[in-house]
């Protein structure tokens, strides 16, 4: 058994299964999604009931009815992962993986149920990432966007973290951001790094030509 990353998962893969599951599922009155290749997602009915199941990680190198639910809820379940993996084990594309060398995606393991939060209050700035997870979290706090090209000047937090390219954010976010400064059209710029470090620089600041430049963070 083999999961997520695993598998290596292309997106134009997942995108060529999922029309193939999706009646399945929406025939049982579910919404199935993959916002990534290596994260499925289920969307039910407020009412509906979900048994307990076993993380992946748990029942890997083990027998796998072991961690299968025998309640009657979770007879449902069983069924929709059977004719999940009929559906699987016959799609096209499996036959090419297993020609390339691949494992074959013939299986779906239903996992890690939740309640989605309600939406707070939009009180924050907004957040912008690539990340899916990060994203997800700007916008349960009511604000969360996909990570623009470059700053074009809107107030937020931006997630940069996933990018080693410092050319890229000197171009095209640090320079425009410190002309907007310098323009009053932002009041403040702050970078957070990982380490736990944070640089605030407010447009007044430049008044303070007395003081030296201070060094980079770890230098």
């Amino acid at each position: 058994m083999a999961h997520g990353m695993a598998l290596g998962l292309t997106r134009e893969e997942c995108d060529e299964l999922l029309p193939a599951l999706r009646p399945l599922f929406g025939d049982a009155g579910f919404a199935l999604d993959a916002p990534h290749p290596e994260r499925w997602y289920l969307r039910l009915p407020k009412d509906a009931k979900v048994p307990e199941f076993s993380d992946p990680g748990d029942a890997l190198g083990e027998d796998l009815f072991d961690h299968l639910e025998t309640g009657p809820e979770s007879r449902r379940w069983r069924s929709l992962a059977s004719e999940a993996q009929v559906t699987l084990h016959n799609h096209p594309l499996n036959a090419r993986r297993a020609a390339r060398g691949q494992a074959p995606v013939n299986a779906l393991w239903f996992w890690g149920g939740g309640r989605l939060p309600a939406a707070m209050p939009a009180v924050g700035a907004t957040g912008f990432s690539d990340d899916d997870t990060a994203r997800a979290l700007a916008a349960a706090g009511g604000r969360g966007a996909p990570l623009p090209e470059r700053f074009a000047g809107a107030p937020g937090v931006y997630d940069l973290e996933g990018t080693r390219d410092l050319q890229w954010i000197e171009r095209d976010w640090l320079a425009p951001a410190l002309v907007a400064l310098r323009a009053g059209r932002v009041a403040a710029l702050r970078l957070d790094g990982g380490e736990g470090w944070r640089l605030e620089l407010r447009r007044w600041h430049r008044l303070r030509a007395w003081r030296g430049a201070a060094a980079w963070p770890g230098q």
